[in-house]
């Protein structure tokens, strides 16, 4: 449809689809009317697909998406050298196959194939920021999941252990207690744990460095059952 002093009219087009070795799928809208101005539409990833299969460099693509390529950083060279200068003697080819013409100028306008390389810096340079953005954010779910087993009790050998309370006093005592810094030298043991817990027996510390073991938060030194290091997380 055109509109003519406020009138819509009817204006006929014409429309050629072809696949080109260099552009691949392409269409070429031809009007019926003065000034009859081309448009010419082809994808871009069609065009990175074509040239990936000249050099050899396997991908796979999902509709318009590029699900897989097997060099990524090559791909994006590639893309990155398409030239505005190139295309435009095939679009020209294009128009006077279709056309007739054998005269083509381009129309005074913002939006032709020389507006893609800034257009591409500008639009990559939006996709970075936007990366970064996402970045800054942390994802809690590493450490809720951590958490959850942590909590959960654990059974061993017919034995039930229980999960640890990081609200309780005496969990939170106990974890505090193995993280201090001697025990990464001499590492855990019953004797030198009871000097932070000395409410508590011999018996109820070996329980509570056997609860730690079989939640993950303890590990034994190499060639000693005895001596054992805080497990990090």
């Amino acid at each position: 449809m055109a509109a003519e002093a406020g009138i819509e009219i009817e204006c006929l087009h014409y429309y050629f689809y072809f696949v080109d070795e260099d552009p691949g799928l392409c269409h070429l809208r031809v009007p019926t009317w003065l000034p009859r101005r081309l448009q010419i539409c082809f994808n871009g990833h069609n065009w990175l697909a074509g040239q990936l299969r000249k050099l050899g460099i396997d991908y796979r693509m999902a509709d318009n998406a590029f699900s897989h390529i097997a060099d990524w950083q090559r791909a994006q060279r590639i893309s990155n050298g398409w030239e505005a200068k190139r295309i435009h003697a095939r679009l020209d080819e294009f128009a006077r196959r279709c056309y007739g013409s054998r005269e083509t100028k381009w129309a005074s306008m913002q939006k032709t194939i020389y507006s893609l390389p800034t257009l591409r810096d500008r639009l990559e340079a939006a996709n970075r920021g936007y990366l970064e953005f996402l970045s800054a954010f942390e994802d809690p779910r590493a450490g809720k999941n951590k958490l959850d087993k942590l909590s959960q009790p654990v059974e061993q050998e017919g034995a039930g252990y229980s999960g640890f309370n990081l609200f309780d006093p005496d969990d939170e005592n106990l974890l505090c207690s193995i993280v201090r810094g001697e025990f990464n030298i001499s590492g855990l043991q019953n004797k030198t744990l009871r000097r932070h817990l000395s409410e508590l027996g011999s018996g109820q510390v070996s329980r509570l460095l056997k609860r730690l073991r079989t939640h993950g938060l303890q590990r034994n030194k190499v060639n000693s059952p005895f001596v054992a290091r805080p497990a990090r997380w």
